[in-house]
């Protein structure tokens, strides 16, 4: 009930709350018709580029910090993220053309 109060009586939080409703709405939108005409691993992708734009904007507003060893093992994590992301994605890719 709190909350519902908070929702209504704080116009910002609710304009933000609509506008990340709208926003993974068309996430989801784009990611289905990536889904349907390209691949699934090829959605996977856009997801990962998406959290890399994600990291990188709230790295750049300061809202997040580097710290050593954390995050160097999230880059690392990320990185082999990526790495599982893009080999998935290209030896799909191949698969198709070999018989």
């Amino acid at each position: 009930m709190r909350g519902w109060h908070q929702l209504i009586d704080t116009p910002s939080v609710l304009y933000s709350g609509i506008i990340i409703a709208c926003s993974i709405a068309l996430f989801n939108a784009f990611g289905l018709s990536v889904t349907k005409y390209v691949s699934a691993t090829a959605r996977s992708l856009t997801d990962t580029c998406r959290t890399l734009a994600i990291w990188v904007v709230s790295l750049l507003l300061g809202w997040e910090i580097l710290m050593w060893p954390i995050s160097l093992l999230q880059v690392v994590g990320f990185g082999l993220l990526v790495y599982g992301t893009v080999r998935g994605l290209l030896s799909a890719s191949w698969s198709y053309f070999l018989p």
